[in-house]
């Protein structure tokens, strides 16, 4: 695909396929966007949380996305740049024992979140 020749010296496409995101706020704004335009395939989110006002300053998500889940804004923010994307959204927190992909991106402001997905990642010897 001519879309992703300038990445494939990059990054091995072969890797771009499934992807984990655990916390869809400030970080995994930006985070979405760029994994998008890379040419993820398959997107997991998990996030509990609503976009306010008081994160706007802090996200790359629009105005016009206050009031909804962290997770629908991060899924119109993949599917902008990438309409042919799969999106999983979890409207919850991520628990241990909850589902991970292989690659993981972790972003979420509970510090007791990051070292569970952390030990669980660690038990999955396919990682990356």
């Amino acid at each position: 695909m001519l879309r992703y020749l300038r990445n494939k010296d990059l990054i091995n496409q072969s890797f771009l396929g499934e992807i984990t995101i655990i916390g869809a706020g400030g970080i995994a704004s930006a985070l979405v966007t760029i994994l998008a335009q890379m040419g993820f395939k398959k997107f997991h989110i998990w996030d509990d949380d609503k976009l306010e006002e008081h994160n706007l300053s802090t996200t790359a998500y629009p105005e016009n996305y206050i009031g909804m889940h962290k997770a629908d804004c991060a899924k119109n923010a993949i599917l902008w740049h990438q309409k042919g994307a799969e999106v999983s959204m979890y409207l919850k927190r991520w628990k241990s024992g909850d589902y991970l992909s292989n690659i993981v991106m972790l972003t979420p402001d509970n510090m007791e979140t990051r070292l569970d997905v952390h030990m669980d990642w660690k038990r999955n010897t396919n990682r990356k």
